[in-house]
């Protein structure tokens, strides 16, 4: 975390939706999609920005957005099977998808304070929701529609992930000057910055 709001909004709505999406969906599927919104965000930020130090653990929380955002998705196109908890929950309303969108601006809020990079809200908000139409096709009734949706579901995480794990690996080229923690940070603290790191990073 870059600071102390950062780290306080980030724990409170890790308390108050984070929580809540885990009882919903349980442990397996909400640790999978939180996963995927850190790795999301990590990966596009990067990609974007790969010269800067910035912190991306909001990327996790807008992944989990993401996923809600494609069950809702799911639950308003298709039939839900009943004998799963989703299916016997009601369609969702604007409520619950005003609800989503305001939280997610709130987290999105945190990319105007110094460090905490908008990018990675960005990719963890699209990782969430794509990894969500795989882990969510299981609610679908119809056996045809499920295996259709998990397939669109596997074909998306592809089209998202390949790419930036492929342009990272190859075409990203952070600047040389980050190989060295410390002056980087010698360098934005001109005063009074006394460095204790010991680790040189090698990219």
């Amino acid at each position: 975390h870059s600071g102390v709001v950062h780290l306080l909004v980030n724990t409170a709505v890790q308390l108050e939706t984070g929580a809540f999406f885990e009882r919903e969906w349980g442990s397996g599927r909400w640790i999978v999609l939180y996963l995927s919104g850190a790795m999301g965000g990590s990966l596009l930020s990067c990609i974007l920005d790969p010269d800067t130090v910035a912190a991306t653990s909001s990327g996790s929380i807008m992944g989990l957005f993401g996923a809600k955002l494609s069950e809702i998705l799911c639950q308003a196109l298709f039939e839900q099977d009943t004998r799963t908890l989703a299916g016997r929950r009601p369609t969702p309303g604007t409520e619950q998808v005003g609800g989503v969108l305001c939280w997610s601006a709130i987290v999105s809020l945190l990319g105007l304070l110094p460090y905490v990079d908008f990018t990675a809200h960005l990719g963890g908000l699209i990782s969430g929701f794509v990894v969500g139409v795989v882990v969510f096709s299981c609610n679908i009734r119809s056996p045809c529609f499920s295996i259709t949706w998990f397939v669109l579901g596997i074909l998306l995480c592809g089209m998202v992930f390949s790419p930036a794990v492929l342009y990272l690996l190859f075409r990203s080229e952070p600047e040389m000057d980050l190989e060295d923690a410390c002056e980087y940070y010698r360098a934005l603290y001109t005063e009074g910055y006394d460095c204790t790191c010991t680790m040189v990073f090698d990219f």
